[in-house]
């Protein structure tokens, strides 16, 4: 009856890649479902050990097995075994051993081999007991199967089939603890339990036991209400501090595996059981930790970041766990789990019967939060983390309120874990800070407006997006009226310093330049820097893109960013840190192409870029340098948009990316290219972009110099002209180029290459009002550096004076 099943599969592609027969379409299948439990242990014992050859098996009529190989052959076989073996068959020692026997005889233990089902139905069927005879000869085999060859020993799934079955060999610890797998995690995990009362390390060796079968991409039904009696009998409490803490210290190395971290892939899955606001911040670190890639490797765990986003999709009713989903989804390189995070978002959101947005809008939660601040008292000081527009800060002050510039020995010495907790308080807040003001920011872009009501609530008097929400400009559109207002303590504030109070009905957007005329431009930025203000992302300062008459000649395409030399692997980290999808070229058939979506407006932008296909590459043959093209717009049915009909803020924040792609990468900006790179073949591009006219965002860079160059001491010693910051040195005069802080001596503009420009304190007090803007930093500190060029010590660039 199996050989008849698998005649029949095979021949009706069941056995084919991707194949969608289903088993209940089989007629042998069906048949095979109506025998007897028994019958159908023999038929899956047939598949299981079918590999051993035709003199050594018979079934149970007596017929002959034959020896088929082949792709098909093996993965029908597979599918046939592993299914039967889910029904909870009353196995024989001698099928199990013949089954177990078979799997050996298999190319590998972790491809196309059954082995994984056949030893859970060895757990089954043993129970307590040891294994005898036969069958401990065959798991002994197996063993000795997974040790004889390294390609065999050193995947993850076999250390994990090993362990298994080690534990079923070892009479000593039949029904004993659970014993961790060697590695990192038992070294973390190991201390505590020792540390613990019996009746409660005997509930977590229960729970370990659990969570070392978490098998698949995400645990089922079952699996978690076999874990959640395990989690209670612990309580959520000590559950929710052990797993924070031993999570905190695991730091997954792709070259040493360690197949405890299975066991903590289990404890993952276990924390959606009691979701807290502690387990869902340590979930979300562990998985951006795991994220991470690791040169020339990839990701630190995949698997196990992808546990973690699984879990925080479990426990959709916590506002952290939402909160660290939409932080993951902006931090997260791979596109299938960014696109996973989504999907969640968007059903939950259903569910609850809101817009996604709204959705992120309401799920962050305050921890404790008042007007921007957490204080806590601790001895004789109290401690304060303070939120900024861009990251939190963990301050101290005594009891006469006196500042403490540095932690008090007292707090060091005697609360070392409140200490640590604040800390990691600190630096959660940073995080979410960060992806806060990255959601909004893409606002623009995702063309969105709040009810002045919801926003009031949720941003401006929100304990955590009070000041993010203070630092920037917004457009409150209110029945016929319209005003440009910066909130403040006092209430909303236009430009004149007058304060409104709009309905709970009108309307809020994030302001921007491009819809207002250059006086108001202007006073706004004024009134920023006047305040002191530090912005998040540039807004009042932010470059401003229209479709130029180059353009309207090329119609439907824009070569205003063409013909650049860019590094490939910097494009693709700011092509993420932007959202847009890319994935690196090398030399083989990996074209692909830059594109962002614009769902809100239903647009698809395109930036084209190619290898330099003769030029320097990685070991891997990813190419290091490209060439970039043409940027397009199509619509919702694919048609190419004339520069023209593309909504002006669409056209503006795209080409704002594009030229932030470009000046950040350019070849232009690297001074070991001074030669022309590679061969001096690219000499003339670096000449004439290196020292070239200025894009927008340089021009924005001058426009800004402009107004701090007067405050500044070296303001005499310095002068603005076209192109040039320029500086009058001690030995030299020298030219500081805006676009690419490239440098020229002068007269004669002989090109002076600092490679890594030293810091400077004086540029380092320079108050701006907004972050993001690192060439703008380097000017000035190259600036400071040069006016006192007769004190500069470093060997290489007093060479060149």
């Amino acid at each position: 009856m199996g050989r008849e099943f698998m005649e029949e599969f095979i021949q009706r592609g069941g056995a084919k890649y991707n194949s969608d027969l289903k088993l209940s379409d089989v007629a042998a299948w069906t048949a095979i479902k109506a025998e007897s439990k028994e019958v159908q242990a023999e038929i899956c014992y047939y598949a299981g050990a079918h590999i051993l050859g035709p003199d050594r098996i018979r079934d149970k009529l007596g017929n002959k097995i034959h020896n088929e190989t082949g792709w098909a052959t093996n993965s029908t076989e597979v599918k046939l075994a592993s299914t039967l073996m889910r029904s909870k068959l009353p196995f024989t020692d001698a099928q199990l051993a013949g089954m177990l026997i078979g799997c050996t005889k298999r190319r590998s233990l972790d491809w196309e081999n059954p082995i994984r089902s056949v030893l859970s139905a060895v757990e089954r069927h043993l129970g307590a007991d040891a294994p005898q005879g036969e069958l401990r000869a065959a798991l002994n085999k197996v063993i000795k199967k997974s040790t004889k060859h390294q390609r065999y020993s050193d995947t993850e799934a076999v250390r994990k089939v090993k362990s298994r079955i080690q534990a079923l060999l070892n009479e000593d610890t039949r029904g004993q603890p659970f014993i961790i797998p060697e590695g990192e995690f038992s070294k973390v995990v190991t201390p505590d339990l020792k540390t613990m009362a019996d009746a409660e390390r005997e509930h977590w060796f229960a729970l370990l036991t659990h969570a070392f079968t978490a098998n698949g991409s995400k645990p089922s039904g079952v699996w978690l209400k076999t874990a959640a009696p395990l989690v209670e009998v612990i309580g959520n409490k000590r559950f929710s501090s052990h797993l924070t803490k031993w999570a905190a210290l695991i730091k997954p190395d792709p070259q040493v595996p360690d197949p405890g971290l299975d066991v903590l892939k289990g404890l993952v899955w276990s924390a959606a059981i009691a979701p807290s606001d502690e387990t869902a911040l340590a979930i979300g670190r562990l998985a951006e930790t795991c994220y991470v890639k690791v040169s020339g490797i990839g990701a630190r765990s995949k698997k196990l970041g992808n546990a973690c986003c699984v879990a925080l999709m479990n426990m959709t009713d916590n506002e952290t766990a939402v909160a660290e989903l939409v932080r993951l989804r902006g931090k997260i390189k791979y596109p299938s789990v960014k696109a996973d995070i989504q999907r969640k978002l968007d059903e939950t959101a259903e569910t609850k019967g809101i817009t996604t947005d709204e959705l992120e809008d309401a799920s962050l939660p305050t921890f404790g939060f008042k007007n921007g601040e957490y204080s806590e008292t601790l001895g004789d000081f109290t401690a304060t983390v303070s939120l900024s527009a861009q990251k939190a800060v963990l301050g101290w002050a005594d009891k006469t309120d006196k500042i403490r510039k540095t932690i008090p020995t007292d707090i060091r010495n005697n609360y070392k874990a409140d200490l640590a907790r604040l800390r990691q308080l600190t630096k959660d807040m940073s995080a979410l800070m960060s992806g806060q003001t990255q959601a909004i920011e893409q606002s623009y872009i995702n063309d969105r407006s709040w009810d002045f009501a919801a926003w009031k609530t949720q941003y401006w008097a929100h304990p955590l997006r009070v000041k993010l929400t203070q630092s920037l400009i917004w457009y409150i559109t209110d029945g016929t009226k319209s005003y440009s207002v910066l909130p403040t303590e006092d209430g909303l504030s236009t430009q004149e310093g007058k304060i409104i109070t709009p309905s709970d009905a009108a309307a809020v957007k994030l302001w921007h330049p491009l819809f207002e005329d250059a006086d108001s431009i202007v006073a706004w930025r004024k009134k920023i820097e006047g305040l002191g203000l530090m912005q998040p992302f540039k807004q009042a300062h932010r470059e401003v893109y229209v479709v130029t008459d180059a353009e309207r000649n090329t119609d439907i395409y824009s070569n205003r960013f063409a013909a650049h030399i860019i590094r490939q692997h910097q494009f693709k980290a700011l092509c993420d840190a932007k959202q847009w999808s890319y994935s690196l070229q090398g030399m083989w058939d990996s074209w692909n192409l830059p594109q962002k979506h614009i769902r809100a407006f239903g647009i698809m932008a395109d930036f084209s870029v190619e290898i330099i296909s003769e030029d320097d590459h990685t070991d891997a043959w990813i190419s290091l340098y490209l060439t970039t093209d043409q940027v397009r717009f199509s619509s919702r049915d694919q048609e190419q948009m004339r520069m023209e009909d593309v909504p002006p803020l669409v056209f503006s924040e795209i080409m704002r990316d594009v030229d932030l792609f470009v000046s950040v990468t350019s070849v232009a900006n690297d001074p070991t290219w001074a030669d022309g790179g590679p061969n001096g073949r690219f000499a003339n591009y670096w000449t004439s972009h290196a020292f070239g006219d200025l894009g927008q965002t340089a021009k924005m860079r001058k426009e800004l110099i402009e107004g701090i160059l007067p405050k500044l001491a070296i303001a005499d010693k310095c002068e603005i002209t076209d192109k040039f910051l320029t500086v009058k040195g001690k030995r030299n005069h020298y030219k500081i180029h805006f676009g690419s802080g490239n440098i020229m001596i002068m007269p004669g503009n002989r090109y002076l290459c600092i490679v890594k420009s030293p810091k400077s304190r004086e540029a380092d007090k320079i108050h701006l009002p907004f972050a993001g803007d690192n060439l703008l930093s380097i000017i000035l500190s190259k600036a400071f550096l040069l006016v006192n060029d007769d004190k500069i010590k470093d060997k290489t660039i007093l060479s060149q004076l």
